[in-house]
């Protein structure tokens, strides 16, 4: 089903051996995806984390961007094959030529501007994933309208699992467990 939609990231997580490699997704959906992201995050000194790396270099799947990044630039239509790269900002062109320029940490990392969501009634967390699942049922029998929810939204799926191997979870500038 990852081929019928042409906006379908998936996420290459950090390999837990501790290498400087990611674990690609399988063949199959790779194949099928309109891309990958990677899911590597680092915390400060105090264990909190506040940035994020928009590159990481793989030496098998060679540059891969942040997951949501990632994600981004393609809904908005940001070549990233071209972009400019140094360690105090990335420059993006659009389709049409327009530039953008996003600041960096002058390490090449990004500042996660964190906010919570928790309370806000649009949100998914707010409405329960059963309504989610109902409506992959209903698409399922026939049905072809995704609910209106996900209409023209990027929709970035985590895990917020107990276990720290599948938890995309942590220590953030606005809480203990906070979802990545």
């Amino acid at each position: 089903e990852i081929g019928e939609f042409d906006r379908v990231f998936l996420a290459a997580p950090q390999n837990p051996l501790g290498r400087n490699e990611l674990v690609a997704p399988a063949a199959p959906f790779l194949k099928e995806a309109a891309g990958i992201g990677h899911a590597v995050r680092f915390v400060d000194e105090d264990g909190i984390a506040r940035r994020v790396p928009l590159v990481h270099e793989d030496p098998h799947l060679g540059r891969v961007w942040m997951l949501g990044f990632a994600m981004a630039a393609s809904h908005r239509g940001y070549d990233l094959n071209s972009a400019e790269i140094n360690q105090h900002e990335i420059r993006l062109r659009d389709a049409k030529e327009n530039q953008v320029r996003i600041p960096l940490d002058g390490r090449g990392n990004l500042i996660v501007p964190w906010k919570s969501d928790a309370g806000d009634p649009r949100t998914l967390r707010a409405q329960g994933m059963e309504s989610v699942l109902g409506s992959a049922a209903v698409r399922a029998r026939g049905g072809k309208e995704p609910p209106a929810f996900f209409g023209d939204r990027l929709v970035l799926v985590g895990s917020t699992g107990s276990s720290p191997v599948i938890s995309d979870m942590g220590p953030t500038p606005i809480g203990t467990s906070t979802p990545f």
